[in-house]
């Protein structure tokens, strides 16, 4: 693999994509932010549910977004169940809102 298909680093606060990935079990989702979340979730070895065009910007909102449902111990991780309406909610007016 290439190191430009790997890369992470997002220059600028909203350039890029913020995006809700599973852990295995479907238990844990990952709010993250990339600029090829396609590529960024599969070297992490989880399951992409979708991306948002926003970066890190969007993603710092997220996290605040849904703190209470941060599992302390993993960082950028939480507990999908009480939040994954709202993330397909997020998902769907993404895809509604494409030209």
């Amino acid at each position: 693999m290439h190191k430009a298909e790997i890369r992470t680093y997002v220059p600028g606060w909203s350039a890029g994509y913020c995006y809700f990935a599973l852990m295995p079990g479907g238990r844990t989702v990952k709010i993250g932010s990339s600029l090829n979340p396609e590529v960024r979730v599969r070297v992490q070895g989880l399951q992409l549910l979708g991306y948002i065009k926003g970066g890190a910007k969007l993603e710092s909102e997220l996290h605040l977004r849904f703190r209470e449902h941060r599992i302390p111990q993993l960082g950028e991780y939480y507990r999908y169940e009480p939040i994954k309406d709202e993330i397909a909610e997020l998902l769907t007016r993404a895809v509604a809102d494409r030209p």
